[in-house]
């Protein structure tokens, strides 16, 4: 967890306050982060960020990080993929709504 807490304190600037409250049973350690990636190798078709797996699926665990939930892959993809379509259908969001969201998307693919 020290990893994940420092990995995104310096590659994203923010700082994650939650610790996760319960173990789950197949949920995932995150891996190590690697070194710097050459932006000039990834092709037009690879950098769709939005709808991509591996992307939906560590925004999943940031958000249940956030409110202090331990969540296995599915799960994560799972809450990802739900936070974007909800953001996608309701433009823009306010902070109200993302937490709504993130509740409603919580309680669909955790519990």
């Amino acid at each position: 967890m020290t990893d994940l807490r420092e990995f995104f304190a310096s590659s994203c600037k923010t700082e994650l306050k939650a610790l996760p409250t319960r173990e789950v049973a197949g949920a995932t350690t995150l891996p190590t982060p690697i070194g710097n990636i050459d932006p000039n190798s990834f092709t037009e078709s690879s950098s769709d960020f939005d709808t991509e797996e591996s992307a939906l699926r560590a925004y999943g665990y940031y958000v249940a990080d956030q409110v202090g939930e331990k969540i296995s892959d599915d799960q994560a993809l799972c809450v990802g993929t739900a936070l974007l379509v909800a953001a996608e259908s309701t433009t823009p969001v306010n902070d109200a709504q993302y937490d709504a969201f993130v509740i409603d998307a919580i309680a669909s693919c955790v519990d």
